[in-house]
């Protein structure tokens, strides 16, 4: 009897507990646990799982014919296939608890849901507890080297319509940041008001939300700032032979400590992220007017979409 392949079958065993979250008989917190558990566990799986069989795919054609399993490469599609359905159904299991949590006296709002109020309220939170954790880096050809955290949450912002056109401001600069979660203390704020009732819900937004509404004060030349998030997964499997000689210990410890400079493993990028306009693998060359692509191609490009394996929406 043919089995299911080892990873196929942890993917089924994640895909479990989206059915937790999904499941209209679990309390309504509980199902958020269940959703970040499958995203938690979805990034472990990247981070080990699909980076070792992304190095098995690179082993020579006679190496890969040994190996007691399906071909990589058959195996990687078939894997990245399931992610992307479980991924898409992720996005709609959350998307359809948010009434519900509505309902419960909670509301989550996006930078475009504020109400004029909220937005000069959010502008002096921003100002007062969220602007100097910032540290934008700008993307041009001067910028050698990026290394992004594994795991961390970063802010890409397009600028463009310069206030003073010709004044030596370029049309259009590119600035990549990270999000301050950890130094700000968590990636939600919560809103003023609010009697946590359906009527009237605590209200609270994403620290995310907040610098796309107060970040248009940081580049005053520029009348537009478009903010989108992107997060990195990095190779977290430890290099550690079976066979092996001298300080186990100190083996482990190197291992670990590769780990925050590991390889890609997974790119999540925002879905209303414009689409790249050329890039590595296109034979169109990047038109700088068309898209902001063409000022990241040497970072964005080259770190994470080498590889379309990489790419994934945050849902």
């Amino acid at each position: 009897m043919k089995t299911l392949p080892r990873d196929l079958s942890w993917l089924r065993f994640n895909a479990r507990v989206l059915q937790e979250a999904q499941c209209p008989e679990v309390p309504l917190l509980e199902r958020l646990k269940f959703l970040a558990i499958f995203s938690a566990n979805l990034d472990e799986f990247f981070k080990v799982r699909v980076a070792t069989l992304r190095r098995l795919t690179k082993l020579k054609k006679k190496t890969r014919a040994q190996l007691p399993q399906d071909q990589p490469k058959q195996l990687l599609a078939k894997v990245l296939a399931e992610v992307h359905r479980q991924q898409e159904e992720f996005g709609g299991t959350f998307r359809a608890v948010l009434p519900e949590l509505r309902a419960a006296g909670i509301q989550l709002l996006s930078s475009d849901e504020l109400t004029d109020s909220q937005c000069e309220w959010a502008k002096g939170y921003f100002e007062q507890k969220v602007r100097d954790l910032l540290s934008p880096i700008m993307l041009d050809d001067t910028l050698h080297h990026l290394l992004l955290k594994d795991q961390a949450v970063y802010l890409t912002l397009y600028l463009t319509e310069p206030r003073a056109p010709g004044k030596k401001v370029d049309a259009e600069r590119v600035v990549i940041m990270e999000l301050p979660t950890r130094r700000h203390g968590g990636r939600f704020v919560a809103l003023p008001g609010g009697a946590g009732t359906a009527a009237d819900p605590f209200q609270v937004v994403f620290l995310d939300d907040i610098v796309r509404v107060g970040i248009a004060s940081l580049f005053p030349a520029y009348a537009q700032v478009q903010v989108n998030a992107i997060k990195l997964s990095r190779d977290a499997e430890l290099d550690i032979a079976e066979e092996i000689s001298g300080d186990l210990l100190a083996k482990i410890r190197s291992s670990l400590a590769k780990r925050a400079t590991g390889y890609p493993a997974r790119l999540l990028y925002d879905p209303t992220m414009p689409p790249p306009c050329g890039g590595p693998s296109s034979k169109k060359p990047v038109s700088r007017t068309r898209s902001w692509w063409k000022a990241a191609a040497t970072t964005i490009f080259a770190i994470f979409l080498a590889s379309p394996i990489l790419a994934g929406k945050i849902c």
